[in-house]
């Protein structure tokens, strides 16, 4: 639609007919998902009554379901012993849940543990011990095999038009939108309560810990997630706004935390509040105890951002010279917050893949307090409630006046 547009063959007649065609057929398919949501509610309610029908008829008829073990025991003199058995089933399985909530500079975090079973049993109210051992990414040791590189082979010109017609846009968006839960909405808990909160009691077995839940929970055999507290700790926070103008003109406020509790933080989802109030979710990577770690805590928009381009030149070069591109830019902070806030900003420069392309960087007022060989810069601000800082830098690109520059 987009090329007969742009040749004339499609007019305005036809974009409005297409688009009242997407838009009848996503009317359709969402009154269908509403449909089959509501039948598939209602088949859930009805083999759960079923179950549970089938469950009082099993215990009226005195039907008990059981595993049959038989074990060898052996004693080398007449004796009175008790004999416990352990054994080990599929289908069990937990995975964590946070919720973070950051208090001036102060961060509550509540370690939880969701746990789902399918084994055929039910487990009533039991002590659960949480494992946080894994097997790895390989089942075995993993063995390095030789890197080979070669020449890379001349791709045919029919491939090439090929990948070029199969590379071409559809015309729609993707249509991924952010799905954030009702159950994000609400507060942390409501409140702390006043008193100490459950914790459960943490071992290690050299290579992983365990955790031995204080409250016991019951998990029935259904395979639906249920819900307990590992732990709650405080930690201390270290409070900046990240910006990175380049590529958004926002302010991210982060956290600097220490894993300061003796606990293994395995990767989950966390749901971040600020000052009792929802400020969205995350994700955690693993975090051993003693490891700091960075949490995004959304966009301050009363950290204003600004860059913009305010010279550009090119010098004249006689054939066989050196032409040189001189590119400078401008980034304006400003702080409408109340209070002072601490802001890292972060631009770069090109890096040159190239030894007759120089790069080189002329000027930059205040002096960056970081400059990495990728040619990453760092400014670290303080502003206080209303003030404003501007940054400048400038650099220049000397190239052979033959040679063209592609990514520039």
């Amino acid at each position: 639609m987009a090329r007969a547009v742009s040749f004339g063959r499609a007019g305005h007649d036809d974009l409005a007919q297409m688009a009242g065609f997407l838009s009848a057929t996503t009317a359709s398919a969402l009154e269908r998902r509403r449909e089959i949501s509501g039948r598939r509610s209602a088949a859930q309610r009805e083999l759960e009554a079923a179950e549970q029908r089938l469950a009082d008829a099993e215990r009226r008829a005195g039907v008990v379901r059981f595993v049959e073990v038989s074990a060898s025991v052996e004693a080398a003199a007449e004796t009175t012993a008790e004999i416990e058995l352990s054994y080990h089933v599929k289908g069990a399985s937990w995975q964590p849940l946070y919720d973070l909530g950051l208090t001036g500079e102060r961060l509550t975090a509540s370690y939880l543990a969701e746990v789902t079973q399918s084994t055929g049993e039910d487990w009533p109210a039991v002590r659960l011990v949480l494992s946080t051992a894994r097997r790895g990414l390989h089942g075995r040791l993993p063995e390095l095999r030789p890197w080979y590189i070669s020449r890379r082979a001349p791709v045919p010109e029919v491939m090439l038009r090929a990948r070029g017609a199969a590379m071409e846009p559809s015309g729609g968006p993707d249509g991924d939108e952010a799905d954030v839960s009702a159950g994000a909405a609400s507060l942390m808990s409501a409140r702390r309560p006043s008193n100490a909160p459950l914790t459960a009691e943490v071992g290690d077995s050299g290579v992983s810990q365990f955790y031995e839940v204080a409250r016991p929970i019951a998990v029935p055999a259904d395979g639906s997630p249920h819900k307990t507290t590992i732990a709650q700790f405080d930690l201390d926070a270290d409070i900046d706004y990240l910006a990175v103008p380049v590529l958004a003109a926002e302010a991210y406020l982060r956290a600097t935390v220490t894993n300061s509790s003796p606990l293994m933080l395995l990767p989950g989802q966390a749901r971040v509040f600020r000052d009792g109030q929802f400020a969205g979710e995350t994700n955690l990577e693993t975090i051993a105890p003693g490891e700091e770690f960075e949490l995004q805590l959304g966009v301050d928009d009363q950290i204003r951002i600004e860059r913009k381009l305010h010279r550009r030149a090119t010098s004249k070069a006689v054939i066989g010279g050196t032409r040189t591109v001189d590119i400078g830019y401008e980034t304006t902070v400003r702080n409408h917050r109340p209070a002072a806030a601490r802001i890292s900003v972060r631009d770069h420069i090109p890096v040159s893949a190239d030894g007759d392309i120089k790069v080189r960087l002329r000027e930059a007022g205040p002096s960056p307090a970081e400059q990495t060989d990728l040619g990453e810069l760092t400014w670290e601000l303080t502003l206080e409630a209303g003030q404003s800082a501007t940054i400048r830098h400038r650099f220049t690109v000397e190239h052979p006046a033959q040679v063209s520059i592609t990514g520039l």
